[in-house]
């Protein structure tokens, strides 16, 4: 899953083992397990805004006792769930990060059950569920506060936005949904 993220070679990975501790994965340099102020230079050497752990309990209990060690960071967390909450967890937490040059917007998304399907709005802009597209696949349309398909925006690089997406999964509408209102809430009108 990480690998399929833009921005992915920029990630640090790190194993923790119940018996040796933290450590980078088999192949990358590393320091004698035990060895903690030479862990501590590596880790120092990154610059980290998100930190996320997921571990089984002995594992967790091994990283509480080595907690020094970790850097600080404006996002930690940490899991101790069933293999498939852990890998859904680390799917949120990947959908919720930023790739270069992405800028997404903040806010609170209201979304409303209507009768022709799910939509959601932030500031002036609403997504909504269009129907089946034709020949297979999901409409989700965007508006702006005219009610007219949201044309003519870009990010703020300068990529042209799609008011209209066709999405495989019907299960996924909630998260593309939201995706693209974030999108159109930190872009520009061009014209």
């Amino acid at each position: 899953m990480l690998r399929e993220r833009p921005g992915h070679e920029a990630a640090a990975l790190f194993v923790v083992d119940a018996e040796t501790g933290l450590h980078p994965p088999s192949g990358l340099p590393a320091p004698p397990p035990g060895d903690d102020a030479a862990l501590r230079q590596i880790l120092r050497q990154g610059d980290y805004t998100d930190i996320l752990i997921v571990a089984d309990h002995a594992e967790l209990a091994r990283l509480d006792a080595d907690a020094d060690i970790l850097p600080l960071a404006r996002t930690m967390e940490r899991t101790r769930n069933s293999v498939l909450q852990q890998r859904a967890q680390f799917r949120l937490w990947l959908a919720r990060g930023r790739a270069p040059d992405e800028q997404f917007a903040a806010g609170h998304i209201r979304w409303s059950k209507m009768a022709a399907g799910l939509s959601g709005r932030l500031g002036d802009f609403t997504a909504r569920y269009a129907g089946p597209a034709s020949p297979r696949g999901h409409r989700i349309v965007v508006e702006d506060a005219s009610g007219d398909l949201a044309r003519g925006y870009r990010t703020p690089v300068g990529q042209e936005l799609h008011p209209e997406i066709v999405i495989g999964n019907k299960a996924h509408t909630r998260t593309a949904m939201a995706d693209l209102l974030r999108q159109y809430a930190a872009s520009l009108r061009l014209g």
